[in-house]
């Protein structure tokens, strides 16, 4: 959608002609905020729009440190329920194979019951062909 507008207000496209968009189109454009959002600005030859003039603050050399956990007893609930995860995803792929030789056994039996079933029928039946 955002696409399709740009591409309806791109004035290299439009030229001097005035711009039609529809209800839904200007819904869009307004949640959009066409007149302000600098990244309509950035396409050349977009709908000229202006910048923001608040200045984004990086993080401080504090907010970008990770806290260390020197908690023993935690990190080593976390790393069993961890182990426990992992035994249980291993588990359940076990299942899952399982289940998926059983389909593949089922398939195959009833594959040759079908073709016994036909060579039955044309072999009691032959006669009347």
């Amino acid at each position: 959608m955002k696409s399709k507008i740009k591409n309806i207000t791109d004035m290299k496209k439009t030229g001097n002609r005035k711009i039609k968009l529809n209800e839904w189109q200007k819904k869009f454009f307004n949640l959009w905020n066409g007149s302000e959002n600098p990244v309509i600005q950035q396409v050349p030859g977009g709908v000229t729009a202006g910048t923001s003039q608040d200045v984004d603050i990086s993080l401080t050399d504090e907010e970008n440190q990770i806290p260390f956990c020197d908690d023993k007893e935690l990190m080593a609930k976390l790393r069993k329920k961890l182990l426990l995860q992992q035994i249980n995803t291993a588990a359940a792929q076990e299942k899952a194979a399982i289940a998926q030789e059983k389909a593949a056994l089922a398939v195959e039996r009833t594959a040759g019951a079908v073709e016994q079933f036909v060579e039955d029928y044309f072999a009691r039946h032959q006669a009347s062909f």
